[in-house]
C-alpha cells in the first residue's frame, strides 16, 4: 500500500474543491431569458445607468459588428443581433471564445445551442454568451464591477 504525505494531500484536495469552486461559481448566472425582439432599439436593450454612469456609445469598440456602450469606471456592454442562431453560434465559436483562451481563469460552457465563456484576468472579468441568435458580452473592472452591470442588465440574472 502507498503512503501518502498530508501535505501533499490536503494540497490536492485543496486543489480540487478550488476547481470545482470556480466551476460552480461560473454557472450562477441565468441567460437563457427571452432576448429581445429584432426591432429592438438601443434604448431598450442596454440599461440607460448603471451605479449613477450614464451608458456612452463606445467609441472603440470590441468588434465591427454589434452595439457596445462604456458604463465609466465599471465596464462595457456589447450586444449583436446575428442573421441566424447558427451564425450567432459562429461568430461566438471564432471570436468570443478565443478572447478568454489565455486568460489564467476561464470557464466555456456549451449545451445545444446555448453557449457561456467566462475570463478572469488581473481582477478584470469578461463574460459572454449567446441567447438564438443574440450575443452578449460584458467586460467589467472588477467582480463588483460586474455584478453592478448584472443587476441592471435585463437579459441576464444571478440564479
Amino acid at each position: 500500500m502507498r503512503y501518502i504525505d498530508r501535505e501533499v494531500f490536503m494540497k490536492r484536495v485543496f486543489v480540487a474543491f478550488c476547481i470545482v469552486f470556480s466551476f460552480v461559481s461560473c454557472s450562477k448566472y441565468n441567460t437563457n431569458i427571452e432576448p429581445p425582439i429584432d426591432s429592438s432599439t438601443v434604448d431598450m436593450v442596454f440599461p440607460k445607468k448603471i451605479s449613477g454612469k450614464v451608458g456612452e456609445l463606445s467609441l472603440n469598440p470590441s468588434f465591427d459588428v454589434g452595439v457596445e456602450y462604456v458604463y465609466k469606471n465599471l465596464g462595457t456592454i456589447w450586444v449583436y443581433n446575428a442573421s441566424t442562431d447558427e451564425a450567432a453560434i459562429e461568430f461566438f465559436q471564432s471570436e468570443l471564445s478565443p478572447l478568454v483562451s489565455k486568460m489564467p481563469s476561464k470557464f466555456q460552457w456549451r449545451k445545444n445551442n446555448y453557449c457561456q465563456v467566462m475570463g478572469k484576468e488581473s481582477g478584470r472579468i469578461l463574460f459572454a454568451w449567446n441567447n438564438q441568435k443574440w450575443l452578449f458580452m460584458i467586460k467589467a473592472k472588477d467582480k463588483r464591477s460586474f455584478k453592478k452591470i448584472v443587476r441592471k442588465f435585463i437579459w441576464i440574472e444571478k440564479k
